[in-house]
């Protein structure tokens, strides 16, 4: 929420730890994380015993933002995920509610012993 309160987003915004107050650029620990977590994926998809590589590039990404963010800072993760190797063709920054509606709508409904299907058209 850095991103959207007082500091703004600017290149050179810096954050700090909570316990030593060590500093280091937004931006750089933005897309360490974003880095850590496409690299996961792609490790854990790559293991798997289908003996297809997936890449980078075969990959749709999404990074959601809450609604409130501004379009700089919105730029931002973009720039972070950019400096963590993805490709702005192949990112789709979304909003969270929206992404979790459309989350919601492909999930199974549950109401007390009955199940149902995910939602249908309509």
């Amino acid at each position: 929420m850095m991103l959207h309160g007082k500091l703004g987003v600017k290149k050179d915004v810096m954050v700090k730890t909570h316990d030593d107050k060590k500093e280091m650029l937004a931006l750089t620990v933005f897309s360490m994380a974003i880095r850590y977590l496409k690299e996961f994926l792609l490790r854990t998809l790559n293991q798997s015993s289908t003996g297809v590589t997936i890449k980078t590039s075969d990959v749709q990404w999404v990074l959601t933002v809450p609604a409130i963010w501004n379009d700089p800072a919105k730029q931002f993760m973009r720039k972070a995920a950019k400096k963590a190797g993805i490709l702005d063709e192949d990112l789709l920054i979304a909003l969270e509610p929206e992404a979790a509606s459309i989350f919601c709508k492909h999930m199974p409904v549950e109401k007390g012993d009955k199940s149902f299907r995910s939602f249908q058209t309509g």
